[in-house]
């Protein structure tokens, strides 16, 4: 696997600097979004018509990449860097928005499961997903496992919700 560097962002005021500003954190983070997103080299159309390459990265104009180019891994490896930073920073900055006190490993936890939700479903799902949010800002973790499950969300990607739901299982009881 590829090294990712300059992936850890800084901390926010509310943020400490915990298990998830380590390089460990960052490969834990960089194999499970391959597991679950796959690694592909092609421009290709995603469940929604949108152009990706790589591990789930949506093309944008200033990739210069169209159906069916092909990229290097080390490529990937970059578009997975940048992809990975964006999601993080976006992760603690809705730990810090949190309504409930939460411990570092509460909020190491809550991190990790939402670098993965922000990396799929974009930095403002919360805004899309309204009553999940609600009940997570609330700290009511395991009412917001049930909420996601009964989502669309969960109909398309029930492997990505259950991921989910079971980081919030897990922040509750810590």
């Amino acid at each position: 696997m590829a090294k990712i560097s300059n992936f850890i962002c800084p901390t926010s005021k509310r943020y400490s600097a915990t298990w998830s500003d380590t390089p460990e954190f960052t490969n834990r983070i960089v194999r499970h979004l391959k597991l679950r997103e796959g690694v592909r080299n092609v421009v290709y159309r995603d469940s929604l018509g949108k152009l990706t390459v790589g591990v789930g990265h949506l093309i944008t104009p200033k990739d210069n990449l169209k159906l069916g180019d092909r990229i290097s891994d080390s490529k990937v490896d970059e578009f997975l860097a940048e992809d990975c930073r964006i999601s993080l920073e976006a992760a603690k900055k809705q730990v810090a928005m949190i309504d409930v006190p939460l411990t570092d490993r509460m909020m190491d936890t809550l991190t990790e499961a939402l670098v993965y939700v922000n990396f799929q479903l974009g930095t403002e799902w919360y805004k899309i997903h309204r009553n999940s949010w609600s009940l997570i800002s609330q700290g009511k973790f395991l009412e917001a496992s049930e909420e996601i499950k009964a989502s669309l969300w969960y109909i398309q990607t029930p492997k990505r919700v259950n991921d989910f739901a079971n980081f919030l299982i897990r922040v509750n009881n810590e």
